[in-house]
């Protein structure tokens, strides 16, 4: 699995023959069982204490005022059209691997696999179509390393350890995430920690705007920028009691969201690039961008902050990739303000740079509207090849097959998909090359 390379100097080597599983809570890669599905009960999610991940949501994403919305963890994958979403585990496996996909990319695997090939992207030729954990138990895979999109209860009963389970729910509480990070002394944006709306009475006693944000939230679902009391009391009458969030100062409306991303291994944490952030409205992670215009438009450095806190998230049994974000303030100071243990829309993008050779170059992902589905999708002259060295690469296809879950009132059904675009470091091509992509897409 591609991942091997940014595990630190004292890692066991990725056995072949592992076993990837991204579902969502669950994940392999390497010569692995890949399975990246995007559901795993009692893992990621809102209010709903069920599972939900970050795979940059864009249109599919419910706007934040469904992030307490009472439906089953199913019923929201469906309406997001979260469950083909393993599918872009692909993008960063080897040839070797095994892959772990859900049965509604099997129609487009040929599709999918010529776009890689023409890209020059190397991925996985040997897929087992079932999403299934129990997959990892078959004798054929139990000798497996397994990387998981995101270690929970289920990665948990077929590769059991109990430290990253722990480290791994507990992180997944932003509350918590905040405490650890003032316990290594990182300072926090001013922030008051809740295990309930009932210990909210007075709401004259705030500084505002502020950040309202629900302890276990995903791609800015949950979170709301709170300009008056109208705004919290809103926010506090539609919360379910005994929901834990905080209340934090807000970092102004010029404040730029960044992340740290490591790879954690065996207790060491090690940094493997900075990424800036993608936000719709006021709070929605759309996607990521890196690359060298990274360091020339911020000229910070955020592992100096963050290794801390990655380092003891290690240290504390966390293992796999994590994701650390930043509000960036326009005085140019760092907080950090939560964390993803567990593969980020980041991690996706950049290990496929990484893999295309480009990753010091510009790139730049983020999901996108289409009125196509994928058996309708060639992109042609827009699409990446190395001997053009810029382009397209369609690296979450879920979306064109079973959509976003959004029916227009044509009857139509809305796609999306997730794409990343890598070039030289310019700006303003990046942005030909991006309308060109939509005009396609339209």
């Amino acid at each position: 699995m591609f991942i091997a390379q940014f595990m630190g100097e004292n890692a066991l080597p990725v056995k072949k023959g592992s076993i990837a599983n991204h579902r969502g809570g669950v994940g392999e890669l390497g010569e692995n069982l890949v399975n990246h599905s995007v559901v795993q009960k009692g893992t990621i999610g809102n209010t709903f204490n069920k599972a939900l991940v970050n795979h940059a949501l864009d249109d599919a994403a419910p706007t934040t005022d469904h992030f307490v919305e009472q439906i089953t963890e199913e019923e929201l994958a469906k309406v997001l059209g979260l469950k083909p979403y393993a599918g872009r585990a692909l993008s960063v496996t080897c040839e070797q691997d095994i892959i772990q996909l859900p049965q509604e990319l099997k129609s487009g695997w040929e599709q999918i696999s010529a776009h890689f090939d023409q890209s020059g992207l190397q991925h996985a030729r040997r897929v087992v179509w079932n999403n299934e954990f129990d997959v990892a138990l078959l004798s054929e895979y139990k000798d497996k390393w397994m990387d998981v999109f995101f270690y929970g209860p289920e990665a948990y009963r077929v590769r059991p350890n109990k430290k990253r389970l722990y480290m791994s729910e507990s992180m997944n509480d932003k509350n918590n995430f905040l405490h650890l990070v003032d316990s290594v002394g990182v300072t926090i944006p001013e922030t008051l920690f809740f295990t309930s709306k009932s210990e909210v009475s007075d709401l004259e006693q705030f500084t505002y705007p502020l950040v309202f944000k629900i302890n276990k939230s995903v791609a800015g679902l949950g979170t709301k920028v709170c300009k008056n009391t109208s705004d919290l009391l809103w926010c506090l009458e539609n919360l379910r009691p005994g929901v834990g969030f905080h209340i934090q100062k807000f970092l102004g409306k010029d404040a730029h969201f960044i992340s740290a991303q490591y790879v954690l291994d065996k207790g060491y944490a090690r940094f493997v690039t900075s990424s800036c952030n993608f936000i719709a409205g006021e709070t929605e992670h759309e996607g990521n961008w890196g690359g060298p215009l990274f360091a020339k438009k911020f000229n910070v450095d955020v592992d100096s902050v963050c290794r801390v806190i990655a380092q003891e998230i290690a240290h504390q049994g966390g293992e796999g990739w994590l994701g650390i974000d930043i509000g960036l303030t326009a005085d140019g100071f760092m907080f950090p303000i939560e964390a993803n243990l567990r593969y980020t829309a980041a991690a996706y993008y950049y290990m496929t740079a990484c893999k295309l050779e480009m990753q010091d170059q510009f790139w730049a992902g983020r999901s996108y509207g289409s009125s196509k589905a994928l058996s309708e999708l060639d992109l042609g002259e827009i699409a990446f090849t190395p001997k053009k060295g810029r382009g397209w690469v369609i690296t979450n296809w879920g979306p064109l097959v079973e959509g976003n879950g959004k029916v227009q009132e044509d009857g139509s059904v809305k796609y999306s998909c997730g794409a990343l675009y890598v070039g030289p470091p310019d700006i303003e091509l990046h942005r030909t090359e991006e309308d060109k992509l939509r005009t396609f897409l339209a």
